[in-house]
């Protein structure tokens, strides 16, 4: 499967990961197969910036202070109020793959993925989930 996104990962370090068209992890055993996530998820807790980026769009969530970025504008979606300065927000990042079929003989299929990206938090024992979806 093509990937339509490729990411990159900024850490609190400076250091920085970007994901190739191959989707490799560049720190498990090759026999192992894992995609390049998997090295984000080593370091989870050191993201402060993650984006998905092609030749025409960059989508950006950071970590910092939980605002997005779509090909560098800024916006939140939350009210700052609601949460306190020192937030810590976690990454949250999936591909949801939708595959449609014609049941009988096959005669076309049809794939979709959408790509999720935001932050969850939790404060004073209550989660709170911030995503936007791309197509």
């Amino acid at each position: 499967m093509e990937l339509a996104y490729l990411f990159e990962c900024h850490f609190s370090d400076g250091t920085m990961l970007q994901q190739t068209p191959e989707d490799t992890s560049k720190i498990a055993p090759p026999e192992e197969k894992k995609s390049a996530f998997y090295d984000v998820m080593q370091r989870i807790d050191d993201v402060i910036v993650f984006g998905l980026v092609n030749d025409d769009h960059t989508y950006v969530v950071d970590l910092r202070d939980g605002h997005f970025d779509i090909n560098g504008r800024s916006f939140t979606i939350h009210d700052k109020e609601d949460l306190p300065p020192d937030t810590k927000y976690r990454l949250v990042y999936f591909r949801r793959r939708t595959e449609a079929v014609t049941l009988g003989y096959v005669e076309a299929q049809e794939s979709s993925v959408k790509y999720h990206l935001g932050w969850q938090a939790t404060v004073d024992g209550k989660n709170h989930q911030k995503t936007i979806a791309i197509s």
